[in-house]
């Protein structure tokens, strides 16, 4: 489970883009709802400047070294043989 948290921490946090609400106004019986422009948590995180010249070197290094289709490929498979494990546990004893 854990390496699979991992894997997904990375997919989700360097490429999985996220919109956010920026503006929200009632007119009546209509929401109007403005969103930012969708980018990834570690790109928010990045223009925030916050991030030590460390820290922003050793995200930036992980997402340089990740191939975002495969680390898809490989939660998506690490899903399954979880999924064929706890079918196995489930099943009774011949």
């Amino acid at each position: 489970m854990k390496v699979i948290y991992e894997k997904m921490w990375l997919y989700d946090n360097l490429f999985q883009p996220v919109l956010h609400l920026c503006e929200k106004t009632v007119a009546g019986d209509k929401i109007r709802r403005k969103w930012e422009q969708a980018r990834t948590p570690f790109e928010r995180l990045k223009a925030t400047g916050k991030l030590s010249v460390e820290q922003q070197h050793h995200l930036q290094t992980l997402y340089e070294q990740t191939t975002p289709r495969q680390l898809r490929d490989e939660i998506h498979r690490l899903l399954t043989l979880l999924w064929e494990q706890a079918i196995q546990s489930a099943s009774p004893a011949a």
